[in-house]
Parts: C-alpha cells; sequence; structure tokens
C-alpha cells in the first residue's frame, strides 16, 4: 500500500476460496491489512481459466478428479469510488467443488 507517498506491505487476511468453476460473474471478498490500515472489498470476476494439477492433463477441468484445480483470472471492484483491478489466483481439490459445476 503506498500511503502519504510511503510503500507498505499488505497481508491478505480475506481470501476467496475456490468453491465452484465460474468464467465470469463470480462475487469474491477480498481483505487486507498493513500497518496504516485495513480495506476490506467484493470484486467480480471478469474472467477465468482453470488448469487441473495432475497427470495426463495439461489444461482444462476434469470432472471427478480429487486432486486440486488451480484458477487464474480477474476481477473488477470499487475503492473509495475509484475502479480497480484484482488479479485472481486460487487452488482447491475438485472433490471439495462437487460435480455440479
Amino acid at each position: 500500500m503506498i500511503e502519504n507517498g510511503e510503500l507498505s506491505q499488505a497481508q491478505v487476511v480475506e481470501v476467496p476460496r475456490l468453491r465452484h468453476l465460474q468464467r465470469a460473474g463470480e462475487t469474491v471478498p477480498v481483505g487486507l491489512t498493513w500497518p496504516g490500515g485495513e480495506l476490506s472489498l467484493t470484486a467480480t470476476t471478469a474472467t477465468s481459466m482453470w488448469m487441473t494439477m495432475g497427470p495426463s492433463m495439461a489444461f482444462g477441468a476434469k470432472p471427478g478428479w480429487p486432486g486440486p484445480t488451480y484458477s487464474v483470472g480477474w476481477a473488477s471492484c470499487e475503492w473509495d469510488g475509484e475502479p480497480g483491478t484484482i488479479y485472481l489466483e486460487r487452488s482447491d481439490p475438485l472433490a471439495s467443488i462437487g460435480d455440479d459445476y
């Protein structure tokens, strides 16, 4: 975070979990804290893609795969009336998501 011209590290305190596979329109929570304050907001995904992290499948998501699925995407948000963009990088096991995606 940059406040009063000084750069300080921010810690992520609210991380959006990968609960289902949705290309766009997913609302996700994001929370940050730093020495000068904290931020809690929601963002809406604009685009996402998924990759199964396992043998014999270089990309895509395979239903029933018990291992983790890696998701990357972009989301839009607003902070103090200003538009912003968030890069999301998440991974969770597909088995915890289920087959109804």
